[in-house]
């Protein structure tokens, strides 16, 4: 069989990933975006302001009022006015949130754990030390000319 192009390679191993995380996410009722204002909220104490939500996800304010209606109605998060400023939101996890949290990221080490089997610890941080270069280098401004 003929060796895969690193690029083709980065591609397939990215879209099965997705794939995976996708079905994953599914089955807890959940989509990336929704996942990744889960994340953005317990990373900030479980709560945020709709407006901090929006400069997170660089998203318009629409957008995420329909993604926090959606999460509200599923039950993933609750809302109330700010008492300080009503003219605020603020947007926290429930307990549905947390224990779906806790579920995602025994899955995601699970995947990693897959992903990385035959791999010595110096391996690993090689190959990510290897991603981090790649990154950059197509990051730099000498690639947006091409």
């Amino acid at each position: 069989m003929e060796k895969k192009r690193t690029g083709y390679l980065l591609k397939s191993v990215t879209e099965r990933l997705k794939k995976d995380t996708d079905y994953m996410l599914s089955r807890k009722g959940l989509t990336f975006s929704q996942s990744r204002l889960m994340f953005f909220l317990s990373q900030n104490g479980g709560s945020a302001t709709q407006k901090e939500i929006e400069v997170f996800m660089d998203v318009s304010h629409p957008t995420v009022v329909g993604l926090v209606n959606r999460m509200e109605q599923n039950g993933f998060i609750s809302c109330h006015i700010d008492p300080l400023d009503r003219r605020n939101k603020i947007v926290s996890l429930t307990e549905k949130a947390k224990e779906a949290g806790n579920s995602m990221l025994d899955s995601m080490k699970l995947q990693e754990q897959a992903m990385f089997r035959g791999f010595s610890d110096e391996d690993r941080q090689r190959f990510d030390d290897y991603l981090f270069r790649i990154y950059t280098n197509l990051s730099e401004k000498h690639m947006t000319r091409l």
